[in-house]
């Protein structure tokens, strides 16, 4: 199991429950499943890193 699937299946599992709290802000599962998403499209599109 690498990073990519480990996130996606918590965020699958618990995409309502809070991954994070940070002072006043929170975030969950499914909102970190999305900005990491975000981040690999980027790097692999924008940047060209590839495995």
């Amino acid at each position: 199991m690498n990073l990519r699937e480990l996130v996606e299946g918590q965020a699958e599992k618990y995409k309502d429950k809070v991954f994070l709290y940070w002072k006043e802000e929170t975030v969950s599962y499914a909102q970190l499943n999305e900005l990491t998403n975000k981040v690999a499209n980027f790097l692999y599109n924008d940047i060209g890193i590839r495995k």
